[in-house]
């Protein structure tokens, strides 16, 4: 009996030894959360006609991460960016992103966006579930919003509430025009004459990695817009990279 009781005791001190060296490495050791970094919101795909695209006003590089609510801006170069939500975002020149928690914020510029990613301009806040999108923010201070397929609803409480009564609060295939107060000042449907203007800009010509959801743009455009056709193949041949780019790894 003695010799259990004390092999027990025996025991029972070298389990509370190494309690306290575990206690005394904890302060040594990082946890697993502490050791991780902050989730990154978006990473740099492409820069094109030369190197101009900042974060934060430094020189960024392709595959470098961006986190909120950092800047994304460009000056003379173009860019496209990921974001963690799986859509992208084809930045034109002289344009600034902010990335936000809930939204990314044109302050200035235009950018196509493909996929699920809200943007905001100024009180005007867009949701998609899965869209494309072209946003430009013009020099007089007010917002045209393309949208080339898909639907986008408008938050309450910012424009939905200025629609004035009877008006949507979504849109699908149209063109939007707001005013610096997030007022809507106009919309109308697209017609052919905008998709070949946005399809042959440079937010569509040159980028290589091609949009994540451009196969149900084309399914629409084919569907609804049969203008447009030889405009989408003219824009994937003769090596125009153009809408569809060319699949990761392919030759160039």
């Amino acid at each position: 009996m003695r010799a259990n009781s004390r092999g027990w005791l025996g025991s029972k001190a070298s389990l509370m030894a190494a309690a306290v060296m575990v206690a005394g490495l904890s302060g040594l050791v990082a946890p697993a959360s502490a050791l991780a970094g902050p989730k990154a919101d978006a990473r740099v795909q492409e820069i094109l006609d030369g190197n101009e695209l900042y974060i934060d006003q430094k020189q960024a590089k392709v595959n470098q991460l961006a986190y909120r609510p950092e800047l994304i801006s460009t000056k003379q170069s173009r860019g496209s960016v990921a974001f963690s939500t799986g859509a992208q975002a084809r930045i034109s020149k002289n344009s600034q992103l902010r990335l936000g928690s809930d939204c990314a914020r044109l302050t200035q510029g235009q950018m196509l966006v493909s996929g699920k990613q809200n943007t905001c301009v100024g009180s005007v806040k867009m949701s998609v579930r899965g869209t494309h999108y072209i946003v430009e923010v013009l020099e007089d201070g007010t917002t045209e919003v393309a949208v080339l397929d898909g639907q986008m609803t408008f938050s309450p409480g910012d424009t939905a509430t200025k629609f004035g009564p009877g008006s949507r609060e979504f849109a699908e295939r149209e063109v939007l025009r707001f005013g610096p107060d997030g007022q809507l000042l106009s919309r109308r449907c697209m017609v052919a004459a905008d998709y070949r203007r946005y399809l042959a800009s440079d937010l569509v010509q040159g980028f290589f990695f091609p949009l994540p959801m451009v196969q149900a743009l084309v399914s629409t455009l084919r569907l609804e817009v049969p203008g447009v056709t030889q405009l989408l193949v003219l824009l994937n041949t003769g090596g125009n990279r153009g809408l569809l780019g060319l699949p990761f790894g392919s030759s160039l």
